[in-house]
C-alpha cells in the first residue's frame, strides 16, 4: 500500500495496480484538491433521488451552498488570516471582490452565524461539501451503504478520438449523505484525470451512472496508445475520508485500450 501511494506521488503508471476502497480515496483527494477533467469527460446518464425528507438537512440549499463555498472558502480564509477578528458577515463576506459570491456569501452566514461560519472555514483542509455537512445544510448520514455490481466501458477499445461511455451500477441499501459518484481514469503513462458528480444523497435502489469520455488529444492528455485504467466509485463528501461523513461507499474498477 505504501509502495502503491509512492509511485503517486512520483507521477509513475498504476496500470498494472489495482485500487482498493482506501486508495480510491487517496487518489480523490489529491486529484479533486485542483480539479482537472481532461478528454471532455461529462456525466450524460444518471437517476438520483434526493433524500432530504429522510435525513433532513435543507438539500435544496445544499447544491447552491456547495458551489457557492468551492468557489469562496480559500478567499474567504486568506482575508480571515491576512484581517484577523471580523465581527459580522456582512463585513467577512463584503471583501470578495464578486458581488454575486459576496451576497451568497452573506446569505450562508447569516444562516450558520458568524462565529460557526469562521470556525469551519478555519478548520484544517477545509472542503466544501464538510462545510455545508457541518453548517446542517447538506443532509448526512452515519448508516449510509451500497453494493458495486460492476463496472464497464463502451467500446472497449478504439483509436485515439473515439467517444467512450464508462458506466458504473451500483446498489445503495441505506440512504446515503451527500456526496457522489466519481470516475478517474489512469492512463499508460501521465497522471490520472477524472470527473464526478455531485448529489445531495440516494434513497435505497439501483443506480447506472454513465459518463461520456472523449479521447481526442490535447495538451493535458494526448490519449497515447495502451491500456487505461478505470477506477469508479459512489462516495460521502469528497471520498477522501479525511473528514466526518467523507469515504467511499463501493467502487469498482475496469478498462479500455487505445489502440494504434
Amino acid at each position: 500500500r505504501h509502495h502503491f501511494l509512492l509511485k503517486f506521488s512520483q507521477g509513475l503508471a498504476w496500470t498494472r495496480q489495482k485500487m482498493n476502497a482506501k486508495h480510491f480515496a487517496i487518489l480523490c483527494c489529491i486529484l479533486f484538491a485542483a480539479p482537472a477533467v481532461f478528454g471532455g469527460m461529462t456525466l450524460t446518464k444518471k437517476s438520483v433521488i434526493p433524500v432530504k425528507e429522510n435525513l433532513g438537512g435543507k438539500a435544496d440549499f445544499c447544491n447552491i451552498c456547495v458551489q457557492i463555498m468551492g468557489q469562496i472558502i480559500n478567499e474567504l480564509l486568506n482575508i480571515i488570516l491576512n484581517i484577523g477578528v471580523v465581527g459580522s458577515c456582512g463585513t467577512l463576506c463584503s471583501m470578495l471582490p464578486n458581488k454575486y459570491e459576496a451576497d451568497a456569501c452573506d446569505l450562508i452566514c447569516d444562516y450558520v452565524g458568524i462565529e460557526e461560519f469562521i470556525k469551519l472555514i478555519e478548520y484544517e483542509d477545509p472542503d466544501p461539501i464538510f462545510f455545508c455537512d457541518e453548517a446542517k445544510i447538506c443532509p448526512v448520514t452515519n448508516n449510509g451503504s451500497a453494493i458495486a455490481n460492476g463496472a464497464w466501458v463502451t467500446p472497449t477499445s478504439g483509436p485515439a478520438g473515439t467517444k467512450f461511455a464508462i458506466s458504473f451500477n451500483y446498489t445503495v441499501t441505506s440512504y446515503t449523505s451527500t456526496g457522489g459518484p466519481n470516475v478517474v481514469v489512469v492512463p499508460p503513462s501521465g497522471m490520472p484525470f477524472g470527473g464526478s458528480e455531485f448529489d445531495e444523497g440516494e434513497a435505497p435502489g439501483s443506480y447506472i451512472v454513465t459518463f461520456s469520455l472523449d479521447s481526442t488529444p490535447s495538451e493535458q492528455e494526448p490519449f497515447s496508445p495502451g491500456q487505461y485504467q478505470v477506477e469508479t466509485a459512489l462516495c460521502a463528501g469528497d471520498c477522501s475520508g479525511r473528514h466526518k461523513w467523507s469515504g467511499v461507499y463501493c467502487n469498482a474498477t475496469t478498462a479500455f485500450t487505445i489502440t494504434q
